[in-house]
C-alpha cells in the first residue's frame, strides 16, 4: 500500500525486479526503475534519480496516471458490482 500512496501523489519509484507486486506496480523506465538484487543496481539508479530532475517529475507524473486504476471509487465501483453480482445469485436460490 506504501508504493501506491507514493506512487499516487507523484514519487518516481525503486524496486526490485524480484519483488513481488512490486515488480507490477512500478513499470520500469516509465513510473520508475526496477533493479535487480543488491545494492548496486539500486544505488545507480538512485544516483541518477537524485541527480536528474526532470526524470524525477517525468516519473511521477506517469506514476501518478498509472495508479489512477487503483483509486478508491474505481475500486469501490468494481466490489459494488462483485457484491450485487453475488447477492442476485443468492435471490435466485
Amino acid at each position: 500500500m506504501a508504493l501506491t500512496e507514493a506512487m499516487s501523489v507523484g514519487l518516481p519509484a525503486i524496486g526490485y525486479k524480484s519483488a513481488a507486486a512490486v515488480n507490477e506496480l512500478i513499470e520500469n523506465n516509465e513510473t520508475g526503475f526496477l533493479v535487480n538484487d543488491g545494492i548496486e543496481d539500486f544505488a545507480d539508479k538512485l544516483n541518477i534519480l537524485i541527480k536528474d530532475k526532470d526524470l524525477r517529475i517525468k516519473f511521477g507524473k506517469n506514476a501518478v496516471i498509472a495508479m489512477q486504476k487503483y483509486s478508491p471509487k474505481l475500486v469501490y465501483d468494481k466490489w459494488e458490482i462483485e457484491i450485487n453480482t453475488i447477492l442476485n445469485k443468492f435471490k435466485n436460490i
